[in-house]
C-alpha cells in the first residue's frame, strides 16, 4: 500500500488550493513531501465581489499615489485595485460598517471603497480644521446612511481636559464641548474610540476609560474611570475594541516585546482583568479602528498591519505568545525588521447588491463641495560624485557609525579623528567637526581624510551649515545663535570661509543688517526676535525655516543678508499643512540639500512624549522647493537609488548611491530620534509602510 506521504503532487496541490488559515498551516507541517508540493496559484477574490471573504480585509495605500491593495489574512495575499486620483490626499479616521471616515482638507467625508460610494459632511470651519488634524481619535456610532449616525471626534491636547466634537445626521455644522478632567490625567491610546451600548467610549495610553455620553447633561457628559490601569510597563500602543457584549482591550510593548489582552470585569471590582485565551475569535487591531470576529480556523489570534520580509501578514498567537505567518517561517518574539503599513484600515466588505436611495448619501451637504488633490511629484537624480556617510554618536563619545552606502558596509568602530570630536553638519560628503569643549574646530572628509582646518569658535553654537562643497571659492561655514540678551532675543550668525582666519559675528537686531530692499516692518521684527531652525546649504545659500515654517534665506555674497523668501505676488513661502487625520500634537522636521535641490522631511507623532516611540509616528512627508516658482512641492517618490538620513533633532543627510547598500532608496531613514537609540526607523514611499530594525 501506498503511504501518505506519497500523494501525487497535483493532488496535494488541488488539497491545499482549498485550504485556508491554520488548515493550510497543519497541511504543510504534516511530513517534508507535503510541505514541497507546488500550491495551485490561488487568485485572491475581489472583496466587493459575492464571492468576497466574509472577515474583513486591510484595505491600505500609499498615499501617494491613487494604488491601493485589500490584504486578505485568509487568502495571505492582495487585491490590487485604485482609488479616485483625487483622494491622494485624503487619510483615513475612522473605519466601521464597511465605510471609512476620511478628511481632506476641511472635508470629512464618508468613503466606501469596494463601491466608490461617498458621503460628504459639512465644510469645516477654519477655526476647526486645526482641530480636526489634533483629534486624538474620531468613529461614528452606525453606519452613515442610518439617520441616528453620529461623528465624534476628541482633542486632548492638554491631557487634563478634552475638547469633543459632535455632529449628527443632517446637521450642517459641529458642536463642541470642553469638558475638564479635573485631577485625572487623560492621555488618549493609539487606538480609535468605540460607540459603546449608547456612549463613546475612549481609552487612554495606560489604561483609563473616558466615557462620552452626548445625550446626558452638561456636568454628565464626560466621565474618567481614572482607577482603571493596565499591569503593563512599556506601553507602545493599545487598541479597544467591543465583543459580544464586552469591551476589550490590546496592549502592545515597544516593538512588540510583548502582547496582552484585557477585558473589563464589572461584577464585583471594576478593573482590567487579563485574557489568556480568545476561544474561537480573532481580532483585527489597527489604529483607525477594530475589529472582533468569531473564525473557526484562526480563533485566538490577534492580526495586525504588519508584513514580513516576505510579504506575509503576520497576527500574534495567544497560545506561542508569538507572531506567526501563514508561511513556515520561523516564529518571531517581536516587530522588528517587519513593514507596518501606515495609511490603512480594517474593513468588512459590503454586499454588492447594496442600494441606497440619492438622499441617504447626502449628509448634508451635496458632493459640490469636493476638494481636489495637490498631486505629486517624483524626483530623480543621479548618484552624486562623492559618496555619502551618515555619522552617527550612538554609544559614547568616541564610538561612532558610518553608512558607507557605496559598499553597504558599517563601520560601527568609527574613525578615531572623527570620534574625538563632536559632528556638527555633514554636507557635501564632508563633515564640520568641533571639539567637544569648542576649543577647535575643522571640515573633514571621512572617505579622503583631507582636513580644512577653521579658527576657533568664537563661542558655542545651536546650529551649522555649509552653503558649498569646500572646493567652492564662495564655500562659507556658518554658525547659528538664537540668544537673550536682558529678555531681548536676538538671532546671531558666525561664519567664515576656508581658509580665513577669524570668524565675523552678525546680530540681527536692526534692520541695516536686513535686506535693504524690504519696508515690512513686521518681518524685521520678525527676523529679530523669532529663531531660525533646521539650517541647511544649498546652491550656495544657506535656507532655513523662521519658526515654525517660514522659508529664510541666507545669502553671503557680495555682502551677508537674510530675507525671507517670497513669490512673484509677495506672499511668504510656508510649507503645507500636514494631512495627517489621526492626530497630531508634535512634529520633527529635517531640511536637507541633494543634487542641487531642496527638500523638507516632517515627521508628524500624535501625543506630546519626552521619549517618542515609533508607533506614535501618523504621518511622514517630504517636500522639494520649487525656486523657479517659490512654492513647496509635495514629493511622492524619490529614485530607487535616493534616501535620506535623519539623525536626532540635528541634522539630515542625502544618500544617492544605494545599489550595493542594504538599504533601501526611496525611503526615510531615522537614527537615535526614538527612545531606544540603536533603533532605525525607515519610512517607504513606494508602499507608505514603516519599518524599524537594529543596527
Amino acid at each position: 500500500m501506498r503511504q501518505w506521504c506519497d500523494l501525487p503532487n497535483d493532488a496535494l496541490a488541488t488539497i491545499l488550493s482549498y485550504l485556508f488559515g491554520k488548515d493550510y498551516i497543519n497541511f504543510l507541517a504534516v511530513c517534508r513531501s507535503w510541505r514541497s508540493a507546488p500550491p495551485l496559484p490561488r487568485q485572491i477574490p475581489n472583496p466587493s465581489s459575492s464571492h468576497a471573504c466574509p472577515y474583513p480585509s486591510l484595505f491600505h495605500f500609499s498615499g501617494n499615489s491613487s494604488d491601493c491593495r485589500f490584504y486578505d489574512p485568509f487568502y495571505n495575499g492582495s487585491y490590487q485595485a485604485l482609488i479616485p486620483h483625487e483622494l491622494i490626499d485624503a487619510r483615513i479616521c475612522h473605519s466601521n460598517y464597511g465605510w471609512l471616515l476620511m478628511s481632506q482638507g476641511a472635508q470629512l467625508f464618508f468613503f466606501q471603497p469596494f463601491t466608490k460610494r461617498r458621503m460628504d459632511l459639512p465644510i469645516l470651519r477654519h477655526s476647526y480644521i486645526d482641530h480636526i488634524k489634533q483629534c486624538a481619535r474620531m468613529c461614528f456610532s452606525c453606519p452613515p446612511t442610518s439617520p441616528d449616525c453620529m461623528v465624534f471626534g476628541i482633542d486632548d491636547d492638554d491631557p487634563r481636559e478634552a475638547e469633543v466634537s459632535i455632529i449628527r445626521r443632517g446637521q450642517v455644522s459641529v458642536t463642541t464641548f470642553l469638558c475638564s478632567t479635573e485631577d485625572a490625567w487623560f492621555d488618549s491610546s493609539h487606538g480609535s474610540p468605540v460607540f459603546y451600548k449608547g456612549a463613546f467610549y475612549c481609552l487612554s495610553i495606560d489604561g483609563q476609560l473616558g466615557v462620552f455620553d452626548a445625550n446626558a447633561r452638561d456636568n454628565g457628559r464626560w466621565k474618567i474611570f481614572d482607577k482603571l490601569k493596565h499591569p503593563c510597563e512599556s506601553i507602545q500602543e493599545n487598541f479597544l475594541v467591543e465583543s459580544d457584549g464586552e469591551l476589550i482591550s490590546v496592549v502592545v510593548g515597544r516593538i512588540g516585546e510583548y502582547v496582552r489582552v484585557f477585558q473589563i470585569n464589572c461584577d464585583q471590582e471594576f478593573r482590567w482583568v487579563e485574557v489568556h485565551s480568545l476561544a474561537d475569535k480573532m481580532i483585527f487591531a489597527c489604529r483607525t479602528g477594530s475589529i472582533c470576529m468569531q473564525s473557526r480556523t484562526m480563533g485566538n489570534t490577534i492580526y495586525f498591519p504588519n508584513l514580513d520580509a516576505g510579504g506575509n501578514g503576520l497576527f500574534y498567537s495567544l497560545v506561542s505568545r508569538k507572531f506567526h505567518s501563514l508561511e513556515l517561517a520561523s516564529a518571531r518574539k517581536d516587530l522588528y525588521d517587519t513593514r507596518r503599513m501606515l495609511h490603512c484600515a480594517w474593513i468588512t466588505p459590503s454586499a454588492p447588491e447594496e442600494t441606497y436611495a440619492e438622499d441617504e448619501l447626502r449628509w448634508p451637504p451635496r458632493p459640490k463641495y469636493f476638494i481636489p488633490s495637490s498631486g505629486r511629484v517624483t524626483v530623480m537624480q543621479a548618484p552624486p560624485a562623492y559618496p555619502s556617510f551618515v555619522p552617527t554618536n550612538l554609544k559614547g563619545l568616541h564610538n561612532q557609525l558610518f553608512f558607507n552606502t557605496s559598499d553597504s558596509r558599517q563601520d560601527v568602530a568609527g574613525i578615531p579623528k572623527v570620534g574625538q570630536m563632536l559632528t556638527a553638519a555633514c554636507a557635501f560628503g564632508w563633515l564640520f567637526q568641533v571639539a567637544w569643549d569648542y576649543s577647535a574646530c575643522l571640515l573633514l572628509n571621512p572617505q579622503t581624510m583631507e582636513k580644512i582646518h577653521l579658527p576657533r569658535p568664537p563661542e558655542r553654537f545651536h546650529q551649522c551649515a555649509i552653503s558649498s562643497a569646500p572646493n567652492d571659492p564662495n564655500c562659507v561655514v556658518s554658525l547659528y545663535r538664537y540668544c537673550s540678551e536682558e529678555d531681548h532675543f536676538r538671532n546671531k550668525f558666525i561664519y567664515c570661509r576656508p581658509g580665513e582666519s577669524a570668524w565675523t559675528i552678525v546680530r540681527i537686531k536692526k534692520p541695516r543688517v536686513v535686506n535693504s530692499n524690504s519696508d515690512n516692518q513686521q518681518e524685521l521684527r520678525s527676523l529679530i526676535k523669532d529663531r531660525i531652525t533646521n539650517l541647511s546649504g544649498c546652491q550656495g545659500k544657506i535656507y532655513g525655516l523662521l519658526f515654525p515654517d517660514i522659508l529664510v534665506e541666507v545669502n553671503f555674497n557680495p555682502t551677508f543678508h537674510v530675507k525671507l523668501v517670497k513669490t512673484d505676488v509677495g506672499h511668504q513661502v510656508l510649507l503645507p499643512s500636514s494631512t495627517s487625520s489621526i492626530g497630531i500634537n508634535e512634529y520633527t522636521i529635517y531640511m536637507v540639500e541633494s543634487q542641487g535641490d531642496l527638500f523638507v522631511i516632517r515627521m508628524n507623532f500624535r501625543g506630546f512624549t519626552m521619549r517618542r516611540h515609533p508607533n506614535k509616528v501618523t504621518e511622514v512627508e517630504v517636500f522639494k522647493l520649487d525656486f523657479t516658482r517659490k512654492i513647496w512641492e509635495r514629493v511622492g517618490n524619490l529614485s530607487g537609488n535616493m534616501a535620506f538620513f535623519c539623525y536626532r533633532d540635528g541634522f539630515c543627510v542625502s544618500c544617492s548611491s544605494m545599489e550595493e547598500s542594504k538599504r533601501k532608496g526611496n525611503s526615510i531613514y531615522c537614527i537615535g530620534c526614538f527612545s531606544k537609540e540603536e533603533d532605525v526607523y525607515a519610512f517607504h514611499l513606494e508602499d507608505g509602510t514603516t519599518s524599524v530594525s537594529t543596527i
